[in-house]
């Protein structure tokens, strides 16, 4: 970028002491130019992101353009020496240019070395879930076995159901799958549970296409069955809420809290949740998590993907 504004604002004397002065005024645009335009895109990253890929070029162009040209502004102010309005042009379009090569540059890089690594941190998170989510679903079948064998038998049938599809190891599902997988969680539990499991389930139409990681939903309600219906003498609904806000997919999970210690159990899945929609989706995902009135709310967001667009 120095090296482009040195070349288009080469002073008429070429003495030594022209040079350096020229050198020393462009490198005081340079610099800050280069920090601020770095500084504004990461704080700006949250919104930008949720953009589409033209929306995020247009606003690094305009962010890089105005940032050079109001640096170049400020040292001819300083400095007290003239520029034309062709030379605050070229500044801002060098400026406009290396923000660009630099953003595609990363771009290239984060494309060539990420999904190797990304695929083999999510087959490592998967890996660690589910063992999990079979030792608790093979307690709950031990839970019956001997007061009720027959329903201990159609227990170990759902089971199979559900470790079949699990087997296939698949990172991203449709909704509807998971869903399933969790809807056949719950069916699993409310034989081991009786009436005081009760669910309030509500769903938008037309999500069922939509594209989800695998173990997303049923982490949320197992959570909700051993921290929150397990621990309690009266019965307390869990609340399910799968919805659609504009371009995203909002998952919500709502659980009685019975004590504080029980909070400290969702830990481990949330992470492991958190973790891989950050893997997946980056900044357009987020978990968040809300203690309030004896209540433990989860809200899961992330984009909104169909099938047909993967």
């Amino acid at each position: 970028m120095l090296i482009a504004l040195l070349v288009l604002n080469l002073p008429a004397s070429t003495s030594l002491y022209d040079f350096a002065s020229t050198l020393f005024l462009r490198s005081a645009v340079v610099a800050p130019a280069g920090l601020l335009i770095l500084a504004a895109s990461c704080a700006l990253r949250p919104l930008i992101v949720r953009e589409s890929y033209k929306i995020q070029w247009l606003i690094l162009i305009l962010l890089s353009g105005c940032i050079t040209t109001l640096c170049e502004v400020v040292v001819v102010f300083v400095s007290q020496q003239a520029r034309s309005p062709w030379q605050l042009f070229t500044s801002a379009i060098v400026g406009i240019s290396a923000s660009c090569a630099l953003a595609q540059i990363l771009r290239w890089r984060a494309q060539s070395r990420g999904p190797a690594l990304v695929q083999a941190r999510i087959a490592a998170l998967s890996a660690h879930i589910r063992p999990h989510f079979f030792f608790n679903a093979l307690n709950a079948v031990l839970g019956v076995i001997r007061s009720n064998p027959k329903q201990a038998e159609v227990m170990i049938e759902d089971l199979s159901e559900l470790f079949r599809s699990l087997v296939t190891g698949k990172t991203l599902v449709s909704l509807r799958q998971e869903v399933q997988l969790a809807q056949k969680y719950l069916a699993i539990e409310q034989m081991r549970l009786g009436e005081r499991l009760q669910i309030q389930w509500e769903q938008t139409e037309d999500l069922d296409d939509c594209v989800v990681p695998q173990l997303l939903l049923q982490p949320l309600v197992e959570n909700a069955v051993r921290h929150g219906v397990e621990p309690s003498v009266d019965a307390y609904p869990i609340r399910v809420l799968i919805q659609k806000q504009s371009r995203q997919l909002v998952i919500k999970v709502e659980n009685h809290l019975p004590g504080v210690s029980a909070a400290q159990g969702h830990r481990m899945a949330l992470d492991n949740i958190r973790e891989r929609l950050m893997l997946l989706f980056d900044l357009e995902a987020s978990v968040q998590v809300n203690q309030t009135d004896g209540f433990y709310k989860v809200e899961v967001r992330l984009p909104l993907q169909r099938w047909s667009s993967v």
